[in-house]
């Protein structure tokens, strides 16, 4: 299990996630040294199905079942993962509120859109949509196939 957790959303800057598929993404030219040339881990071909459920709010994850990972320049030898869920840091339209005073207290910007610090509600709410992320797997092992075809191989 993967959290990606960043103060940009995917949308906006890709090539973390992109790289690591060999692929060119939008960069805040942080993280573009060589970029796919170096980071590439797994099969190009995967990455459009993962982008779109990492970046969807109706999905916010992707599954990768028996996951070829590849030989790169920075010494990562081939191996073969049985599984890799990849838990987006953008909003997830399952993650709601009970009490309807969080969501409108929450920065505009919640969950992904920070150019530094959270303010401490945000921060609190933000670890609370990461053990939610992690029941939501517990629960509901068979959403993974159902929303997550064609990424599965």
């Amino acid at each position: 299990m993967a959290f990606y957790n960043n103060n940009v959303p995917l949308t906006s800057i890709s090539s973390p996630i992109a790289y690591l598929f060999g692929v060119n993404g939008i960069t805040d030219a942080m993280n573009s040294l060589k970029g796919p040339l170096l980071s590439q881990v797994f099969p190009s071909s995967l990455y459009p199905a993962v982008i779109q459920n990492l970046t969807d709010p109706r999905v916010g994850f992707a599954h990768l079942e028996n996951l070829d990972i590849i030989h790169n320049q920075m010494g990562v030898e081939p191996y073969r993962l049985s599984s890799l869920i990849i838990f987006s840091n953008g909003k997830m339209n399952k993650f709601r509120f009970t009490d309807k005073r969080i969501q409108s207290s929450l920065s505009r910007r919640w969950p992904d859109n920070f150019f530094y610090g959270l303010p401490s509600l945000d921060a609190n709410v933000l670890c609370s949509f990461s053990a939610f992320k992690v029941r939501m797997l517990q629960k509901m092992r068979n959403l993974f196939r159902e929303n997550c075809e064609g990424i599965a191989r």
